[in-house]
């Protein structure tokens, strides 16, 4: 990874090895998987312990294992959900904008708790904004 470099760190007192060595890098891993097509842009973090022969006693890789996970996902076949082009949804949705653009706004007021999170910049000011609510509130 830019701007840095494996560190090694050698222990005099391990009972296991008195010359052995860890080495660790950080890496960045990117690439897409060649039969799924998941993308990785992510950084490895991997710890090495050596012996006094220079042999790997241990290797251990810290990783995003979303990465992993989402490429597992790719090998089967699944659906989220139906698509419509004519539902019920759809119709009252189609009623609520045609009286939104006609000024009718005596429909109901509808009360429901909300969660925002917003993304703030150095100076201050908000950048991204994201709102969560339950839509069966809306029924």
């Amino acid at each position: 990874m830019e701007g840095t470099y494996p560190d090694a760190f050698e222990y005099a007192k391990d009972p296991r090895d008195n010359k052995a060595v860890t080495v660790e890098s950080w890496d960045m891993l990117k690439g897409a998987h060649k039969k799924t097509g998941v993308k990785a842009d992510m950084i490895l973090h991997r710890s090495f312990e050596l012996t006094k022969d220079n042999k790997i006693r241990r290797l251990l890789n810290y990783i995003n294992p979303e990465v992993a996970n989402e490429i597992g996902r790719g090998y089967t076949e699944r659906t989220n959900g139906t698509i419509y082009n004519q539902h019920e949804s759809i119709n009252k949705l189609r009623l609520m904008m045609a009286a939104a653009e006609h000024g009718d706004l005596d429909k109901k007021v509808i009360k429901f708790p909300m969660h925002y999170q917003h993304d703030v910049d150095k100076e201050g000011k908000i950048v991204n904004t994201i709102s969560y609510y339950s839509a069966a509130l809306l029924n």
